[in-house]
């Protein structure tokens, strides 16, 4: 048997292998971290239902948001409710 290293991501748990240049690339832009600016921690994020097409999250901002998920958004406002629920 031999150990086996590992990287977690501080802001959304995902677990990456035993490389840490990967987990250094992934943590700045993390959707769940609040500096990231990014939509789940934005006021301006509206998440699709469990119930409905995947399409259905938008942006109040009109950012297109539809297919991905943005970060580094010059329309970001901060949700301190979203940002409760993620941690």
């Amino acid at each position: 048997m031999k150990e086996v290293k590992r990287y977690q991501c501080d802001y959304c748990n995902k677990v990456f292998a035993n490389k840490s240049h990967v987990i250094n690339k992934h943590e700045p832009n993390c959707f769940k971290n609040v500096e990231s600016k990014s939509c789940l921690t934005c006021l301006n994020f509206i998440p699709f239902s469990p119930y409905s097409v995947y399409e259905d999250r938008h942006c109040n901002a009109e950012i297109n948001i539809k297919k991905k998920l943005k970060t580094r958004c010059d329309k970001y406002v901060l949700d301190e409710l979203h940002r409760e629920r993620l941690f």
